[in-house]
């Protein structure tokens, strides 16, 4: 445990200093006093940061605020904020960054152009920078061609992993290249928790003065009339206490954020949420951490009761006679990411799996290479590949292929769970009720895999895949998600092979619209 003060920058004045010299918030003067926590983020906030936090700990302004202030002191910095919808970048330009600018008079007078209210996405300064506000709820497109120096994510717990690491190349030729991970914690496989362990970790511990022990911030030390000690019992003063770093050795700074620590919180306040709501809402929202409620839609017996006792090999695919060969790809993407390409067909009105391959090669053209060999081999009569990270590659297959159709995923909505886009020459897919689907023919086994000691490397990516969920509206919405740090992408070659079985069958009642699935499956 280390403790941070001994581990400060030394500078004479810092980007706290600056942004409470020259900010704003509520009309009066931007102040960081009683928030030590905050000041650490401004003064590390270059590099990487994480920042774990509750509800209402002033996570947004302090994003904000740093934003602005970069912006300001550094000519020409364009910054990227993302967040998982549009509701939330409208909120975060007009509740926060909007009136950071308009009550803080040397940003207005001398730094910012343009129409402030008006302009929801885009922020524009004299001086050149620029801020992009942008939404990737599950579909990073409108995050491509925008370059920054600083990357902003807030409610990591709601992006999935694709959504990071197109945001990611914004910043591939700047000098700075700078990153924050935001968001309040659900489960222990959630993205900001996964980001959380590769951080150095800055906790609050407040030291107990009966015993000299140093105190962790979770509901043990809620007790009957104030916070207790966890090893004695006596009473401890929450503003007794010191930032350290529980994993020194970590990549980056992280610091986690509670509602039990900020000057606005009475512990009355805390006791009440403490007896009155549920656990997984106490640990997330005013503790922010994760609680574990992880849900797994397959197990590993229903994915073994799925397997043959034919082997996984091209000889096999060539000996199988006058049936058309079905071909899903899932492009590889970014960290912990592979392009894999499965291959069967239909067989007694079951998706039959032949043959997978995850190719790591990082080079496109070498990968497509490999891919064409293989396809040529096989005779691939119908190619689905995934869209959103395919662009040349489809294009190089559609020239060497006739049948190349690529699957655009999307969220929400209602209505065609596979809808045709004539224009883009795509499909467009609903992906959670698509993955719904999946998973469902996997437990009725209706889809049939080679010898499991053969595939069981592939099928641990549908292993690592779990349910967590999404504030959208006000509600808790479920999704499909994985840890950055495990592969995917089994699971949408599949995917993407299966609808080239539903197409090649004829079955168009899978493309109607969602209330209808369970009618049509069951």
């Amino acid at each position: 445990m280390t403790n941070l003060e001994n581990n400060q920058k030394q500078s004479k004045i810092s980007r706290a200093d600056i942004a409470q010299k020259i900010l704003y918030l509520r009309g009066n003067p931007f102040s960081l006093n009683e928030r030590p926590h905050l000041k650490f983020i401004y003064d590390y906030a270059d590099k990487v940061w994480v920042i774990k936090a509750g509800r209402q700990v002033e996570k947004s302004t302090t994003l904000a605020a740093i934003i602005l202030t970069e912006s300001i002191i550094i000519p020409h910095f364009n910054s990227l904020y993302v967040t998982y919808s549009n509701k939330q970048v409208s909120d975060f330009s007009s509740d926060k960054i909007v009136p950071m600018i308009l009550h803080s008079p040397f940003v207005r007078n001398y730094y910012h152009s343009g129409e402030v209210v008006k302009r929801v996405t885009d922020r524009t300064f004299t001086n050149g920078s620029h801020i992009f506000l942008r939404s990737a709820y599950n579909n990073p497109e409108t995050l491509r061609g925008i370059p920054a120096d600083r990357v902003v994510f807030d409610e990591v717990q709601n992006l999935i992993p694709e959504v990071i690491y197109v945001a990611e190349e914004s910043l591939a030729h700047s000098k700075y290249q700078w990153k924050i991970f935001s968001g309040t914690a659900k489960t222990r496989n959630n993205l900001i928790e996964t980001y959380w362990n590769l951080s150095k970790q800055i906790e609050y511990m407040i030291k107990c003065e009966a015993c000299n022990n140093w105190n962790y911030q979770d509901e043990k030390i809620i007790g009957k009339d104030s916070y207790i000690c966890t090893k004695c019992g006596k009473k401890i003063d929450i503003r007794n206490g010191r930032f350290v770093m529980l994993n020194p050795s970590g990549k980056f700074m992280g610091i986690r954020i509670t509602q039990v620590m900020v000057p606005w919180m009475t512990f009355e306040n805390i006791k009440e949420k403490f007896e009155l709501k549920p656990m997984s809402y106490f640990y997330n929202e005013v503790l922010g951490l994760p609680y574990e409620s992880m849900e797994q839609p397959v197990t590993e017996l229903e994915l073994r009761q799925c397997c043959s006792d034919y082997p996984m090999n091209l000889d096999f695919v060539k000996s199988i006679p006058y049936e058309s060969i079905i071909v899903g790809i899932d492009w590889g993407m970014g960290l912990n990411s592979s392009t894999v390409v499965t291959i069967g067909h239909l067989h007694a009105g079951k998706a039959r799996v032949l043959y997978a391959v995850r190719i790591m090669e990082t080079d496109a053209v070498k990968q497509y290479e490999q891919i064409k060999n293989l396809l040529s081999y096989c005779k691939a009569s119908i190619i689905i590949t995934d869209f959103g990270a395919g662009f040349g590659l489809n294009d190089m297959l559609r020239r060497d292929f006739n049948m190349v159709i690529p699957v655009l995923y999307t969220e929400g909505g209602v209505g065609k769970v596979l809808k045709w886009d004539t224009k883009g020459k795509k499909y467009i897919a609903l992906r959670t009720p698509l993955l719904n689907i999946v998973f469902s023919s996997l437990k009725r086994q209706d889809i049939i895999f080679p010898k499991y000691e053969n595939i069981k490397d592939f099928l641990q990516d549908i292993m690592n895949v779990y349910v967590d969920y999404r504030t959208v509206k006000g509600r808790e919405i479920p999704y499909y998600t994985h840890n950055v740090q495990e592969y995917d992408d089994f699971l949408h070659s599949l995917t993407y092979f299966l609808i080239g079985c539903w197409l090649y069958s004829g079955k168009q009642y899978l493309f109607t619209s969602v209330a209808e699935f369970p009618r049509e499956f069951e």
